[in-house]
């Protein structure tokens, strides 16, 4: 995984951390008059960490066969280089 993947996806993931803590504090210091609003502070944190998870996999499975083209690649680009 590329490492700015990596530092986004950390970021992601301690911005959701932070921001599910708060809306948690919020909700239960005290009453909310807005309706669902613990509906939503559910909801919100847990498609963003579903999202976040769900970016990971599929980067992931789209670079499945990734690996192996590569070093195919290298050794036939390697091989050429060694002959001349």
């Amino acid at each position: 995984m590329h490492p700015f993947v990596k530092v986004f996806m950390t970021v992601w993931f301690l911005f959701l951390s932070v921001f599910s803590v708060i809306v948690l504090i919020l909700f239960f210091a005290g009453p909310t008059d807005v309706p669902g609003s613990l509906v939503l502070s559910l909801v919100i944190p847990a498609g963003m960490a579903a999202f976040g998870v769900a970016l990971v996999k599929f980067g992931r499975w789209l670079g499945r066969s990734e690996e192996t083209a590569i070093l195919a690649f290298l050794k036939r680009t390697l091989e050429t280089h060694d002959a001349a």
